[in-house]
């Protein structure tokens, strides 16, 4: 038993564990892929196992409206650790208690946890962002998601709304938290060469006006 959490030495022996397995490691979290989902798995406040999962064609889509699409190029840990990423929330948890584990052990279970989350679903049938909402626990229900659900209309097909919470969210009719923006690269640039730096939702209209 090990008195205090080594995040540094968990972190090592992670990369170690996941040699040979299809998870790649980085700074602690496991990332992975099938199906055209992207998984990962992180370890919250030294106590808690926690599995996201997505279709990469969210963020692929979200780089297309940011207007970023070399961030397609980025490893499958980008989808994680990337600023410019479509949040999702927790769709499994596990309570640890990460000082009654060596990190050689830890790092097992967290392998077998990840491997359980990505063995639970069909994922070539989908899981609607609604569905992940309805898996997700209270606290992962507080953070903001309002461009993954504008991103999800999309990918559906449901324009209009997607329009409707674009604008609602542009005229502040609904309080969003967290925010991307990029430069319009389809503006005339100044004499500076500077083009003009709008919001997502900004950007989805002008997306969504060629649709």
């Amino acid at each position: 038993m090990r008195e205090i959490f080594d995040k540094k030495l968990f972190s090592h022996s992670l990369r170690s564990a996941a040699k040979g397995t299809p998870w790649l490691a980085k700074q602690g979290v496991i990332s992975g892929s099938s199906d055209g989902w992207v998984f990962s798995v992180d370890l919250q406040h030294e106590r808690l196992f926690r599995f996201f999962a997505k279709p990469v064609a969210w963020d692929y889509m979200l780089w297309d409206i940011l207007q970023i699409p070399e961030n397609k190029k980025k490893p499958i840990t980008f989808h994680y650790w990337g600023a410019f990423t479509c949040k999702t929330p927790a769709i499994h948890e596990l309570v640890v208690n990460a000082e009654h584990f060596s990190a050689d052990d830890l790092a097992q279970a967290f392998i077998y946890f990840a491997d359980q989350g990505k063995n639970s679903h069909d994922w070539r049938s989908g899981l609607s962002f609604e569905q992940m909402l309805n898996l997700a626990s209270a606290t992962m229900l507080k953070e903001d998601y309002t461009i993954t659900k504008a991103i999800s209309l999309i990918s559906n097909q449901q324009h209009r709304d997607a329009k409707t919470l674009c604008q609602h969210a542009i005229s502040g009719k609904i309080q969003t938290r967290y925010v991307l923006s990029s430069f319009d690269k389809n503006e005339v640039p100044d004499d500076q060469g500077r083009r003009p730096s709008r919001s997502f939702f900004e950007l989805a209209e002008i997306y969504l006006e060629s649709k």
